[in-house]
């Protein structure tokens, strides 16, 4: 899985974010390195969510990470994306990421963007 996401973050700022799935440590789970490209000025930092729904099984899930000023992802070493909320199980997955400028308990603010998609096997 390879997939390329574009999105506007504001006044003069953009980005490019490149995602592959990486091969499998862990039955039933996935794990995705990122690249972050900004352009522009007055980058701060947005939110990059990857959802998943497990086509199969019909499960849903995802998780939501803080991007860095400096295309770094927080919490991800090396910008790999793994862990809590990318276990949907064995089957067929429809990946997808968006980004936010906001994404909390009291709501969300989509920045605009053209989500990336994926479709892949996990066993």
């Amino acid at each position: 899985m390879s997939v390329s996401t574009r999105s506007s973050q504001g006044a003069g700022c953009s980005a490019v974010i490149g995602a592959v799935k990486l091969p499998q440590t862990v039955a039933n789970q996935y794990r995705v390195k990122v690249r972050v490209q900004r352009f522009g000025t007055n980058c701060g930092i947005f939110k990059l969510s990857v959802d998943w729904r497990n086509a199969t099984a019909g499960g849903t899930g995802g998780q939501i990470f803080d991007v860095n000023p400096d295309g770094s992802v927080q919490g991800a070493p090396d910008n790999v994306l793994d862990g809590f909320g990318f276990g949907p199980g064995a089957g067929i997955i429809d990946a997808t990421i968006h980004t936010y400028s906001k994404y909390d308990e009291e709501g969300e603010v989509a920045l605009p963007s053209i989500p990336g998609k994926a479709v892949f096997a996990l066993y």
